[in-house]
């Protein structure tokens, strides 16, 4: 996988904090997934992962089926953009949205 700067690593801790800490002061349950949550998590091991030439690539996070009608003007509020086939098909299950980088949202596996 291609290297990743630390400029554009940092830009995604960044973006990543921001959604979670934006959901939680609107009163969403988010949980970050995936490199990122190991990197903010486990920040003593985290440094692997650039070793290793991991590139962040998305945003993943889970949250709550039942909130699920909320994300959506809420990930616009922040500017994301959804993707309507993909969260028609699976409503209240998945969500994916973009803004610059991919972000999903999985429901219910927290």
């Amino acid at each position: 996988m291609a290297g990743q700067s630390d400029t554009q690593r940092r830009m995604f801790e960044a973006e990543a904090l921001r959604i979670v800490q934006s959901a939680t002061q609107e009163g969403l349950t988010l949980r970050l997934l995936g490199s990122l949550a190991f990197q903010i998590h486990s920040p003593r091991w985290g440094h692997l992962q650039k070793v290793l030439g991991r590139a962040y690539t998305d945003l993943d996070y889970a949250g709550y089926s039942r909130e699920a009608a909320r994300m959506e003007p809420f990930f616009s509020a922040l500017g994301y953009r959804g993707d309507p086939e993909v969260n028609l098909y699976f409503a209240g299950q998945r969500m994916k949205s973009w803004m610059g980088s991919l972000k999903n949202v999985f429901s219910d596996l927290l």
